[in-house]
């Protein structure tokens, strides 16, 4: 069984992947921060370029926590 569907369809190459994820134009995948109400995109920034993360593959985005506040998220593309 587990072979059976293990050979179902082909792999997709990078290019195809885009074209169905949509394609951010920063890579196939993100890490995100979680939303964060008591930080600011900057000091998310900071903190992950202190750590070796390059910052041109990074976006903050506007979101809401689970308790209804306003915050932002850290996007790590790859």
């Amino acid at each position: 069984m587990k072979k059976s569907i293990l050979n179902l369809g082909t792999k997709l190459s990078k290019t195809d992947q885009k074209k169905i994820n949509g394609g951010f134009g920063f890579g196939d995948f993100f890490i995100g921060s979680g939303c964060r109400s008591n930080r600011t995109c900057e000091s998310l920034l900071e903190s992950v370029v202190s750590n070796g993360v390059n910052p041109l593959n990074t976006r903050c985005f506007q979101c809401t926590t689970e308790f209804g506040q306003q915050g932002v998220e850290l996007r790590i593309f790859g």
